[in-house]
């Protein structure tokens, strides 16, 4: 499962792999999931990678709105500002 976070009101074609924020969910074994994320990066550095391993009884509703706030708290905390 993958979620695309944009910025509304800008139109879908204008949507790049550079100002889009990804959050991925993967099944990655028999019990096993792996979370990554794609960051925007124009005035400082984004992010594109794993971000955890978990055993699949580990995944809960609260781990996934943890993980999923932590990307935007990257990508919109002060200083991540974007022209």
């Amino acid at each position: 499962m993958t979620m695309r976070i944009t910025i509304g009101g800008i139109p879908s074609s204008a949507y790049t792999a550079e100002n889009t924020v990804l959050v991925s969910f993967s099944h990655t074994g028999h019990t096993t999931v792996s979370i990554q994320a794609s960051t925007p990066s124009q005035h400082r550095s984004g992010f594109a990678g794993l971000r955890g391993n978990y055993a699949l009884s580990e995944i809960t509703t609260d781990l996934v709105e943890k993980k999923i706030l932590e990307v935007l708290e990257q990508v919109f905390s002060p200083g991540s500002q974007r022209s």
